[in-house]
């Protein structure tokens, strides 16, 4: 395994993770109704599992990398065993989030808002 080519992923996927949790928390809240609040708490806690896996995986990989320098490879391939686990957590709770995140940006997106309507004022007279 390319411990390098872990980190380097993991980068990036827990940049696009921590963008879609601030996106989450700041276009979706406050929610109108309870099951929006529920559908947004929901949200969040799949890239906070996700973002934790994430974490799990730079770490175990630097791990690996620093052992396999070191020339311990059964270290290294234990830190494998648990990337590869790991990784499946992170991919999947990010891809299921952004799915979901898709979803919900669609509904209000395609979701009409009334317009407010146009008050029209005559202008007060100006008392001297």
């Amino acid at each position: 395994m390319d411990f390098k080519a872990a980190i380097d992923f993991v980068k990036y996927t827990l940049a696009l993770t921590a963008a879609c949790f601030v996106y989450t928390l700041e276009r979706l809240t406050p929610a109108s109704t309870a099951g929006e609040r529920w559908l947004v708490v929901g949200l969040l806690a799949l890239f906070v599992v996700a973002a934790l896996a994430g974490i799990f995986i730079f770490s175990a990989a630097t791990a690996a990398l620093n052992a396999t320098l070191r020339g311990d490879v059964e270290r290294a391939t234990r830190q494998q065993r648990l990337i590869k686990l790991a990784a499946y957590v992170h991919v999947g709770f990010l891809g299921v989030g952004v799915l979901f995140l898709g979803g919900k940006l669609m509904n209000r997106v395609l979701t009409d808002v009334p317009k407010p309507p146009v008050a029209c004022c005559t202008p007060s007279p100006v008392k001297p």
